[in-house]
């Protein structure tokens, strides 16, 4: 393919996905691409500190180049806001790797001051029609909520989040392993293993057992999802992020050939709690130049 016709390609890829978000009422924002580094240690959860790109301002001050959007976003509009907002973005983040700093093209939308499982749904109606121009695409969806209520028993932060880890990784027999070593209910570890090991989830066996408040809630709104989502949406309770702020539904996108997926997102209530607010969230990033690649 000629640089040309590559350009051709990422426009039409660009304006399909503008044109989505012009269609359902988001307004454009911009934020800063530097972002005070106090504020990012704050926030744990997000990129490895190790990765960010760092400069000194004038006054001495380290910044760094923002590796996310949706911080600043957050930030930005915490102070003023007054009412629920749709927004969307089409900027660059940045990244230190093996190879020097790395720039990413990142396309998303965010959906702030809407606590309903509405807003949830069209974040990820949204998601699924992004992934229509791929032939072979997949939305899968999770819900952090029943992962922290089976972990709820495990006091040791480090413990609970080398857990995690393996989960996120797909490592039963590591997992066993650390399990043994772990004072918990047996039902409990089962249904650790289980999220590892099972290939497709059945909500009858996942409500079956020992359940808590939390599991209970993501549960019961994983059954409403079912109902409400339609397309190539597939669900999967052992679902995690990297991003520690999600709290609640999560969702990432693939396609075939990819290994990491082209979007991810979810709800993160709790983030705006950094700027003294409270403003509910759901959103979603696209790796913009993964999906450019992987439209035929």
């Amino acid at each position: 393919m000629s640089y040309i016709d590559f350009f051709k390609k990422r426009n039409r890829v660009r304006n399909s996905i503008l044109d989505l978000f012009n269609k359902h009422m988001y307004l454009m924002v911009e934020t800063s691409y530097f972002e005070p580094y106090d504020d990012f240690i704050k926030c744990i959860g997000r990129t490895d500190k190790d990765k960010t790109v760092k400069v000194i301002n004038n006054n001495g001050s380290i910044e760094i180049l923002r590796p996310d959007i949706t911080f600043n976003i957050i930030k930005d509009l915490s102070t003023e806001f007054t009412q629920p907002l749709k927004v969307y973005y089409d900027s660059t983040v940045f990244e230190n790797d093996k190879n020097g700093i790395k720039e990413r093209r990142q396309m998303g939308a965010e959906y702030l001051g809407n606590m309903s499982i509405e807003a949830d749904i069209e974040m990820i109606r949204l998601s699924t029609k992004v992934l229509e121009m791929i032939d072979e695409s997949v939305v899968v969806v999770g819900h952090t909520r029943y992962l922290n209520g089976l972990l709820k028993e495990v006091v040791d932060i480090d413990i609970k989040r080398k857990i995690k880890m393996m989960i996120y990784k797909k490592q039963p027999q590591q997992l066993m392993e650390l399990l043994q070593t772990v004072e918990l209910d047996t039902e409990i570890k089962d249904k650790i293993i289980e999220l590892v090991e099972v290939k497709s989830f059945d909500l009858e066996t996942l409500s079956s057992g020992y359940l808590n408040a939390e599991m209970k809630m993501a549960i019961s709104e994983i059954t409403y999802l079912m109902k409400a989502v339609d397309g190539t949406v597939t669900y999967d309770f052992s679902l995690l992020s990297k991003f520690e702020y999600y709290d609640g539904i999560i969702f990432k996108g693939y396609v075939k050939g990819l290994n990491s997926p082209v979007i991810r997102g979810g709800r993160y209530d709790k983030l705006s709690a950094m700027f003294d607010n409270s403003i509910p969230a759901v959103g979603f990033s696209v790796e913009f130049d993964d999906l450019v690649r992987s439209v035929k």
